[in-house]
C-alpha cells in the first residue's frame, strides 16, 4: 500500500456517499496490478442512521476499483479522535490521509500529488513530515461550503 485513507464516520448518511464518491474517483498509485496502491479504512462509530449500508454499498464499489477496503465497526461510539488513532494504528500505507466523513477530496489527484512531493523530496534526502492534500467541506444539502489550503513541512 502506498496511501491509506481514514474515514471516521458517525450518523454520516447526509453526506458519505459523496464523500467515498470523492474517494472512487482517485487516481491510483500503482499501475498494472489488481491493487491501485490506495487502502481505505471505514470506521463506524456505532451510527443510528443509514450509514452502515452506505458503506457496505461503497465497499464493493471501492473493492471493483481496485481498493483495498477496511471496515471496522464500533459497538459505542468511541469518538473520532480515537478512531483516527485506531485507522493509523491498522494503516498499511506507507502515508496516510485523514479525511471526516463530511468533507471531499478536491481532486482526482488529491492523493497522487502529495505522494509525488513526498518521494521528490525524499529523493532529494529531505524528511518528510507531513504534507496535505486540498479538501472541501460540504454541508447538509452537499453544497462545497470551503476548502483547506494544502500546507507541507519538511526538515532538512
Amino acid at each position: 500500500m502506498v496511501v491509506t485513507v481514514i474515514i471516521a464516520v458517525y450518523n454520516a448518511e447526509n453526506y458519505l456517499a459523496q464523500t467515498l464518491d470523492s474517494v472512487a474517483i482517485q487516481t491510483g498509485l500503482v499501475h498494472g496490478k489488481k491493487n491501485n496502491g490506495i487502502e481505505v479504512i471505514l470506521i463506524d462509530n456505532f451510527s443510528k442512521d443509514n450509514s452502515r449500508k452506505i458503506i457496505e454499498h461503497y465497499t464493493y464499489i471501492l473493492e471493483q476499483k481496485g481498493f483495498y477496503v477496511r471496515n471496522v465497526t464500533h459497538q459505542q461510539n468511541t469518538g473520532t479522535t480515537k478512531s483516527y488513532t485506531e485507522g493509523a494504528l491498522m494503516a498499511r500505507g506507507k502515508y496516510f490521509k485523514i479525511l471526516d466523513h463530511d468533507d471531499l477530496l478536491a481532486s482526482e489527484r488529491a492523493l497522487v500529488e502529495p505522494v509525488e512531493y513526498m518521494e521528490a523530496m525524499e529523493a532529494r534526502g529531505c524528511q518528510v513530515g507531513a504534507v496535505f492534500s486540498k479538501s472541501l467541506y460540504i454541508d447538509a444539502q452537499n453544497v462545497v461550503f470551503g476548502e483547506e489550503v494544502p500546507i507541507s513541512f519538511s526538515a532538512v
